[in-house]
């Protein structure tokens, strides 16, 4: 796993600084956001729904195309999601920890931003929860800048979307 890390940590490093702006150009911003979510289920059965393969039993536009088949829901798990207009991003779950309940992917969108997803879902007695999504988007290029504010003044409105959705999941298999 260590050397697919690198190997994609290269490629990505060289594929960013492709076309980042030069020293003339408005300096690329970060943003960041943070999601705290209730949910109405225990923490072991909520934290396989954020991983890549079960996410799409709560989101129905999540079609992500595995790179490894079949895909195996651990640290190194490589894949690629194309956005309505097209453009794919290529993702990383770069931390998978089971026993602590937390993962972490990095997400690269070509040219345009490099994005952290820190994920931590926690008891809140035994039939309920909380999970922690941390976004942190960097803007490779000043073109982007406006999409990682936008981004992170955004992504707190997903709160009440993804406790709906993630919710009904929970009380189907209670």
């Amino acid at each position: 796993m260590s050397k697919l890390f690198a190997a994609l940590a290269g490629t990505l490093l060289s594929l960013a600084f492709v076309g980042v702006a030069s020293a003339n150009e408005m300096p690329a911003v970060s943003g960041s956001a943070v999601l705290k979510l209730e949910l109405a289920g225990p923490a072991d059965a909520a934290f396989p729904l954020f991983d890549p393969v079960n996410e799409s039993r709560w989101s129905p536009d999540w079609s992500p195309r595995f790179l490894a088949a079949p895909p195996r829901v651990a640290a190194g798990l490589v894949f690629v999601t194309t956005s309505h207009s097209g453009k794919p991003t290529v993702w990383l779950l770069d931390r998978y920890d089971a026993a602590s309940r937390t993962m972490r992917y990095v997400a690269f969108k070509a040219g345009r931003t490099l994005s952290l997803l820190d994920i931590s879902v926690q008891p809140r007695g035994t039939r309920a929860c909380e999970a922690t999504i941390r976004h942190v988007q960097t803007a490779l290029d000043s073109s982007a800048n406006d999409d990682v504010r936008e981004s992170a003044r955004e992504f707190p409105s997903e709160r009440s979307h993804w406790e709906a959705a993630l919710n009904s999941v929970l009380r189907e298999h209670r």
